[in-house]
């Protein structure tokens, strides 16, 4: 029997390749927000470059009053406030959003 390989790729990486095939083109930009916040980029040769990977404590928030992550970094502003599924009430609430009481994210 032929070796075989494994392949270890970050769901962003894997989500930017699905989309370059879903769309059939390259220069993709893949965004998963699952347990974190992660990214990856499928560059114009159709080639995912492992350049990107967990974002969650990118910032996207720089106003003053940004939620503040108390959990993991401390830091203000970052991802994972308001994309991370858990955390999503934070920048739900701010948008006048609310979810019903017990499904995930609800205060």
């Amino acid at each position: 029997m032929g070796r075989r390989a494994a392949e270890v790729a970050n769901d962003g990486d894997v989500t930017a390749l699905a989309g370059a095939l879903e769309l059939k083109d390259h220069s993709v930009l893949g965004i998963a927000m699952g347990t974190s916040e992660a990214a990856g980029y499928v560059n114009a040769q159709g080639l995912v470059t492992g350049w990107l990977n967990e974002l969650a404590f990118a910032p996207v928030d720089y106003s003053a009053d940004a939620a503040v992550d108390s959990e993991w970094s401390g830091d203000r502003g970052t991802g994972v406030g308001y994309f991370f599924p858990r955390r999503g009430d934070s920048s739900g609430a701010r948008a006048g959003l609310t979810l019903p009481a017990g499904s995930p994210g609800s205060s």
